[in-house]
């Protein structure tokens, strides 16, 4: 466990309802605080790196409590898992998010969480750390719908991609031994055990290729997770995913009319990956959170950052929520940026908008775990 403060900047991490159910696998039935929730004084750093081993790799991921953490809250505290995009790190994705900041002024815990890392080597004639998440779809070329690339992947990456993930296209570009659905799985249960959260809103965002397995997460984890919000990344044409689970899952996505990287609305990448397009992303979450989506078309949402950047929503604000209730389920956000976080000036006006959202989604734990039929 290290203290993060003193640590670098850049870092390559080692590859290495509600009732009886509550009872039985949680601390209290009236409420949903983990079990790390208590009223022994425990200290904690404020930002700290800590690692987890999960199938036989050591994982590692830093933790940043706000000032007004409370291990003996009756409730717990929101937390958020941020995932940094493919050759960054969970540092680098800490700093330049500036969500400690927002975590802060909004009370709740930012997690970091660090992919696997295949190597170190050059690209575009600038260092590259082969940091990915594997996210079923970049690892699973050829999909339905034939390769998920227009020109094999660079021979300086090709000779650092294990042997099993190499397809006859080229196409396939991330570490497919990699079980990062089961890691995350396993951090929020690491999560829940050593700090007090708030098991009813857990929530997950990322950027590039951490939007892309925040979707992938959406769909493989929704019975967990209350809410989440891809940015900047969609998932490989032919891998636009279903929430597995019958349970709500609300989503915002964030993307830039000018990027050429992962296009919002576009299909081909300017490095030759064919990607979802978010209106298509949308639609099926629409489909799986009981919106309206063949009868209504996205309607205008107005948000705390309108007008920034060109900055606009749009969403299906019938989505039926059971009990005569009804609301904003599935949301989409453009701002004319290129492939680049959603700052301006030191204010993290994508971030506002996500938060906002996230608050108005929450989920009783344990949901149930049936799969779709």
């Amino acid at each position: 466990m290290n203290n993060w403060d003193n640590r670098l900047l850049y870092r390559t991490s080692p590859n290495k309802t509600r009732q009886s159910k509550l009872e039985s696998k949680y601390r209290r039935s009236d409420d949903y605080s983990s079990n790390g929730c208590g009223d022994v004084d425990h200290s904690f750093d404020e930002t700290t790196e800590k690692f987890l081993e999960h199938n036989g790799i050591e994982r590692s991921y830093i933790v940043h409590l706000p000032p007004s953490y409370n291990h003996g809250s009756d409730e717990g505290h929101p937390i958020i898992l941020n995932l940094h995009g493919a050759g960054m790190n969970s540092q680098v994705r800490m700093e330049y998010s500036l969500m400690n900041e927002h975590a802060d002024a909004n009370d709740y815990i930012a997690v970091y969480p660090q992919s696997t890392n295949l190597g170190e080597t050059e690209l575009f004639g600038h260092p590259f750390s082969y940091n990915t998440w594997n996210d079923l779809a970049l690892s699973a070329s050829p999909s339905p719908d034939g390769p998920t690339c227009s020109r094999p992947l660079p021979s300086a990456l090709q000779d650092l991609l294990p042997e099993e993930c190499h397809d006859v296209d080229g196409c396939n570009n991330v570490n497919c031994l990699a079980d990062d659905v089961g890691f995350i799985d396993a951090l929020l249960d690491e999560l829940e055990s050593t700090y007090c959260v708030d098991r009813s809103r857990i929530y997950v965002t990322g950027y590039s290729m951490g939007g892309m397995m925040t979707q992938r997460l959406g769909c493989e984890l929704n019975h967990r997770l209350a809410a989440i919000a891809p940015q900047h990344g969609q998932l490989a044409l032919g891998y636009n995913c279903e929430p597995k689970y019958d349970e709500p899952m609300p989503i915002i996505n964030i993307w830039g009319t000018n990027d050429e990287i992962v296009p919002g609305e576009g299909i081909l990448g300017r490095f030759g990956v064919y990607f979802t397009p978010v209106s298509h992303v949308q639609y099926k979450y629409g489909k799986h959170n009981k919106c309206d989506v063949d009868e209504q078309l996205p309607e205008p949402i107005a948000s705390a950052s309108d007008g920034i950047l060109e900055w606009q929503c749009i969403g299906y604000n019938g989505c039926d929520r059971g009990d005569d209730e009804y609301g904003v389920d599935v949301m989409s956000c453009s701002w004319n940026g290129t492939h680049a976080y959603p700052v301006s000036n030191g204010e993290t006006f994508g971030l506002n908008v996500i938060w906002d959202f996230f608050q108005n989604h929450s989920k009783i734990p344990p949901r149930s775990n049936r799969l779709r039929e």
